[in-house]
Formats: structure tokens, C-alpha cells, sequence
């Protein structure tokens, strides 16, 4: 009887010990899943931002720009990831000597689960480079 009851004893200890095993090994899942999103949004905004830094350098050198698909790879922590930024440049209407600027960042840019930031800013054309 005694025996019994130490089996089932020792067969319960088990099964917990494979519950909190199985807890632990799905909280770090999620956790390097929060990781990769959190790293790819913040590679992503950063790429937005060398994007604006793209778009300004080019308005400044050809001020009819219009914009680009700008593809390229980046480093992560599994290896080189490839992503793009589109920007998109537009006249603003009421001053001729600025340009409304959008950016969209994706990455990965041929992933179904990709991340993406949007940005848009007002640059100044240089003075006498705002012709028609």
C-alpha cells in the first residue's frame, strides 16, 4: 500500500515539474518573439529616419526629386534581413519652396509579418531651387 502511494506520489511531482517546465519554455518563446518585434520596430524607425536624411540630401542636390524605393540590408541578430523605405515626395501647395516628405519603412520588406513605421516631415528647399 505503501509503495502505491509513493508512486503516485512521485508521478505527481512529475507531472508538475513538466507543467512549470512547459511554462518556462513558452514565457521565453514569447519572450525572444517581444524581443525580435521590439528590435525590428526600432530598426525600422531608425531606417525611416536615414530615409528623411536620404530624402533631404537629395532635395537639397536635385530639387525635383520625387522620390524613391530605397532597398537595402540590415544587420539583425539572426542575420542580414532585407528592407526598404519608400519615400515619397510631394509639392506643397502653398509654398513652392518646401516639399511635403512621407516615408514608410517595412522590415523585413518581403515578409507577411513585417514591421513598419511611418514618417512625414516639411523639408526647406535651398533659396532660388523651388521652380515649378
Amino acid at each position: 500500500m505503501r509503495r502505491g502511494t509513493i508512486l503516485v506520489a512521485a508521478i505527481v511531482c512529475l507531472l508538475i515539474a513538466m507543467l512549470v517546465s512547459v511554462a518556462i519554455v513558452r514565457a521565453l518563446v514569447l519572450q525572444q518573439r517581444q524581443a525580435r518585434t521590439d528590435f525590428e520596430r526600432v530598426q525600422a524607425m531608425w531606417l525611416a529616419e536615414s530615409a528623411a536624411s536620404r530624402a533631404a540630401v537629395m532635395l537639397r542636390s536635385q530639387a525635383d526629386y520625387q522620390g524613391e524605393l530605397w532597398k537595402l540590408q540590415v544587420e539583425s541578430p539572426s542575420g542580414p534581413v532585407e528592407a526598404c523605405a519608400e519615400i515619397v515626395v510631394t509639392r506643397t501647395p502653398d509654398r513652392p519652396d518646401e516639399r511635403l516628405v512621407r516615408i514608410e519603412s517595412r522590415l523585413p520588406a518581403n515578409s507577411l509579418s513585417r514591421t513598419g513605421y511611418r514618417k512625414q516631415l516639411t523639408i526647406q528647399l535651398p533659396q532660388g531651387e523651388s521652380k515649378p
